[in-house]
């Protein structure tokens, strides 16, 4: 609406180191659930002791311990085949907030809610 002055450019805070940290941190940590889920997800066992079943065996043959056949077992029970869907936008979502992370799409972001 109004252009702006040299002042205001100058006056445009720049991105703390923290605010750069912490989103780095939640991508790897992002990163790092999304392959646990599809660890999860690939080595499903209805054999697996998990939400809707006691299961047959006693070894967890889920390659992601108790907790993934838990999160596959639910994952499977309440959307179904779906899931892989839910696995590929959030794949889609995950690559987006690395790309604007590498293009420094964070400091852009907040000189411009602060301008």
């Amino acid at each position: 609406m109004f252009p702006r002055s040299a002042t205001s450019l100058a006056q445009a805070p720049v991105t703390s180191h923290s605010a750069t940290w912490r989103s780095q941190a939640g991508l790897l940590v992002g990163g790092v659930m999304w392959l646990l889920a599809l660890l999860a997800l690939t080595t499903h066992s209805a054999a697996d002791a998990a939400f809707s079943t006691s299961g047959l065996s006693v070894p967890t043959l889920n390659k992601a311990g108790a907790i993934g056949a838990w999160f596959s077992d639910l994952a499977f029970f309440v959307m179904g085949y779906s899931v892989w869907w839910l696995m590929a936008v959030s794949m889609r979502a995950w690559l987006s907030a690395l790309a604007r992370t590498l293009r420094g799409g964070d400091a852009a972001d907040a000189r411009a809610t602060h301008a």
